[in-house]
């Protein structure tokens, strides 16, 4: 198609016309109303200060994109940088190839390879994530689960009202606040192969204003942020580390001290680190599948990055909330 061209660019490379164009794109494909300002803080406070970009242009003009944002791992005792590909669309009126989508992604590993970003991991969307398995021979690594607490209970079974609310809201108070006391603080906990560097350029990068950081001792802390899921008012624990029952319990605590909500979600895995009140969501029963996938840029055979138990994996390894 003569009037369409993919290329590749890193962040910086980005002119004042390219950030107007991919923001006005991306707000018109997922109906949101992000500014600029948004995208550089995401793309160019990065592991490298940039992210990778392959770009879909029509007539020089922007509309279609994949981004890669590169993320400093402890990588099995080694730092490694790891890609999270996220943020792929292409305008309604300009999906008229289905190979675009995977041209985008194929030219920005080019820059990536260029830069030792040989791993990618990403959560595609349930509509994206058949292509990204057909045509983009990404594989799964794991489907992460959901835990909930349910401190409104009539939200969930949408009956019982207050009653059952007052209910509810008590035992879960009297459990958590006992399992404080009761749960020893030098609980074991055996760090992954593969885990984030929570260092203060990362969280300066995922955070904005929207989270609340809790520091617990010099290395620990958790992270939450309040959401409206329709009308249930959820707080979502994005991160939890050292990710034992202990500080779960201490997380789970803090939210019920400081917030005024109706449920407690947590995305990812936890090794049967969760206490016995924070529940695990039947996979028939979760709001949206999670498939966390990967993909490799180099031939060299990686079964640890692709295995699930190698993982420390959370919301915080993404940017979907």
């Amino acid at each position: 198609m003569s009037n369409y061209n993919i290329i590749a660019k890193t962040s910086v490379e980005l002119t004042g016309t390219d950030w107007l164009e991919l923001t006005h794109s991306f707000n018109t494909v997922f109906n949101k109303q992000l500014d600029e300002e948004h995208f550089k803080n995401k793309y160019l406070k990065t592991a490298l200060k940039f992210s990778v970009h392959g770009f879909l242009l029509h007539k020089n003009h922007i509309v279609g994109m994949f981004s890669i944002i590169p993320r400093f791992y402890n990588f099995k005792g080694a730092e490694k940088l790891i890609g999270l590909g996220c943020d792929a669309f292409i305008l309604q009126n300009h999906r008229k190839d289905d190979f675009f989508l995977q041209e985008m992604a194929e030219a920005a590993y080019e820059i990536c390879k260029k830069h030792s970003i040989n791993y990618l991991i990403s959560i595609p969307n349930p509509n994206a994530y058949p292509y990204w398995k057909t045509y983009g021979n990404w594989k799964d690594i794991a489907q992460l689960d959901y835990y909930i607490l349910p401190y409104k209970i009539s939200k969930i079974l949408k009956t019982g009202g207050k009653l059952f609310d007052c209910m509810s809201m008590l035992f879960f108070k009297t459990v958590v606040y006992s399992s404080r006391l009761l749960l020893s603080k030098s609980q074991h906990y055996q760090d992954k192969k593969i885990s984030l560097k929570r260092d203060a350029g990362f969280i300066n990068q995922r955070y904005n204003d929207d989270y609340k950081i809790y520091k617990t001792c010099e290395t620990g802390y958790f992270v939450v942020k309040e959401y409206k899921e329709e009308d249930i008012k959820t707080v979502y624990i994005i991160d939890c580390y050292p990710l034992s029952r202990f500080m779960l319990t201490k997380a789970l605590g803090q939210i019920i001290k400081d917030f005024e909500f109706d449920v407690i979600l947590f995305i990812g895995k936890t090794d049967n680190s969760a206490p016995f009140y924070f529940v695990k969501v039947p996979k028939s029963k979760t709001p949206r599948v999670q498939p966390f996938t990967g993909y490799l840029l180099t031939d060299e055979l990686e079964e640890d990055f692709l295995s699930i138990s190698s993982w420390d994996i959370s919301l915080a390894n993404f940017d979907n909330r």
